[in-house]
C-alpha cells in the first residue's frame, strides 16, 4: 500500500520506496537532483527553415 505522507513513492515489484513529507533534507536533496537533471536533459532542438531570397 503506498505510503501516504510521502513527498515522492515509487513501487518497485511488491515494495514500496518514498521519501518522507517530513524529512526536509531528504527533499531538498531530491529536489536539487531534479533540478539538476532537468538542466541537464537534451532535446532535439528545431530549426527553422532556411530562407534564401535572390537578389538581382
Amino acid at each position: 500500500e503506498k505510503p501516504e505522507d510521502s513527498f515522492v513513492a515509487i513501487q518497485n515489484r511488491d515494495h514500496w520506496f518514498w521519501v518522507d513529507d517530513r524529512d526536509r533534507a531528504s527533499k531538498a536533496r531530491f529536489t536539487f537532483l531534479m533540478v539538476l537533471f532537468s538542466l541537464v536533459e537534451t532535446g532535439t532542438v528545431t530549426q527553422a527553415p532556411l530562407v534564401t531570397i535572390p537578389i538581382n
